[in-house]
């Protein structure tokens, strides 16, 4: 794929609208389940604590060049990719890049010869290497780290999507066409996902119902706006089994003109940010919908104290703080998914000054600060964009100067 389009995970930030006048998700009916924890897939920590994602922003750097050697595994960057790029000077700098099923999601497609334009700080263990925070390419910007170095696929290891991914048989793809006869809310991964949604379709040949498993509630309601009963719909995907019944998991859905990429021929999530974004946190979840930009503070004060919780059902778990402010006001704070605040080494503990920003709301009839920006000393993350969403759940290719 060349250009800038986005790939796998393009343009999906944040929940769709239903069509008018259709039940769409209000007739789900929703699997049972324990509440979910941790997303499936385990955690991408280097073996050596979390020196690898070490990011000097005072040592940022900005480099034009030409790709000179597509991307390779890199040496020293574990499984990263690394592409060679040859300045005007004649130059040649190594640029790591990001997990290979990170640059596919983005659609980023480089070739010899591309000119790009890339911003980043110098890698902390391979010498002379660049730790590429966003690279400019076919007139589009894609981010690979967030501000502080953190990566935006911080949380997911492709390596292993699970016990649900695990369904996925590569066998060969299945293509099926007929009517939505029914939706569900199923949690797949019992505590550790959040809820996706499954379709019955009767099927027109042998008139066969079968379950085609799309994926998380938010990313559907995205990408397949108004889906409900009664619509045609064509799905390829890959048959597998789950809990001894026999199912498609859905790569791509047609309705009518409309086309949805759920999955890529391998499996792999095409929603923003991948699985750690079925767990409730995620952009265009319930949860994440809360955010009004209308209702954006700052406070400052200090810890009284650290839990880790779930600020609504059906989501993973996430670090939770009780801050006492300056104005002696007692105020509930929401930080993020304990996945992502593991991967960013974020300090919090009881008696720390902080500096918080982030939307005043109602969750669950109690006021709490959905927080966009967590200052405690010298450091200083930022948790959201203006708009709410958060820096968790990946990126797309954006236009550059945007």
């Amino acid at each position: 794929m060349r250009g800038g389009g986005g790939g796998g995970g393009g343009g999906q930030r944040g929940g769709g609208q239903q069509g008018s006048g259709a039940r769409g998700f209000s007739e789900v009916r929703m699997g049972t389940g324990g509440a979910p924890g941790r997303p499936a897939g385990s955690v991408d920590h280097p073996p050596a604590g979390p020196e690898r994602w070490q990011y000097q922003r005072s040592e940022e750097t900005t480099l034009s060049g030409v790709v000179a050697a597509e991307p390779a595994q890199g040496k020293g960057a574990g499984l990263d990719n690394v592409i060679t790029v040859k300045l005007e000077s004649g130059e040649t700098r190594r640029v790591v890049l990001g997990p290979p099923w990170y640059r596919d999601e983005l659609g980023l497609d480089l070739k010899p010869g591309d000119t790009v334009e890339v911003i980043g700080a110098p890698h902390a263990t391979d010498k002379g290497a660049v730790l590429a925070r966003e690279l400019i390419w076919s007139g589009s910007t894609y981010q690979f780290r967030t501000d502080e170095g953190i990566p935006m696929w911080a949380g997911a290891d492709r390596s292993d999507f699970g016990r649900y991914a695990s369904g996925w048989s590569g066998a060969g793809s299945e293509g099926i066409s007929g009517e939505v006869t029914g939706i569900e809310g199923v949690m797949p991964g019992q505590r550790d996902m959040g809820t996706g949604i499954v379709v019955r379709l009767k099927g027109q040949e042998a008139g066969k119902e079968r379950r085609v498993h799309l994926g998380p509630y938010w990313y559907v309601e995205k990408s397949l706006p108004g889906l409900r009963s009664g619509q045609q719909i064509t799905v390829k995907g890959s048959p597998a089994q789950w809990k001894g019944e026999e199912v498609i998991v859905a790569s791509e859905v047609e309705r009518n003109t409309e086309r949805a990429r759920i999955r890529t021929e391998q499996g792999r999530p095409a929603w923003a940010g991948g699985w750690q974004n079925w767990d409730g946190w995620g952009p265009g979840s319930a949860y994440g919908k809360l955010y009004d930009r209308g209702r954006v503070r700052t406070v400052d004060g200090w810890v009284e104290k650290v839990d880790v919780g779930t600020p609504m059902s059906d989501m993973g778990q996430g670090l939770m703080a009780t801050v006492r402010t300056t104005q002696q006001q007692r105020l509930r704070v929401h930080i993020g998914p304990s996945w992502f605040i593991e991967q960013a080494n974020l300090p919090l503990k009881p008696g720390d000054m902080v500096k918080l920003e982030g939307s005043l709301v109602p969750v669950n009839g109690k006021l709490a600060l959905m927080v966009s920006d967590f200052t405690s000393g010298k450091r200083h993350i930022r948790l959201r964009d203006e708009d709410g969403t958060p820096v968790w759940s990946g990126r797309a290719a954006k236009p550059a100067g945007k």
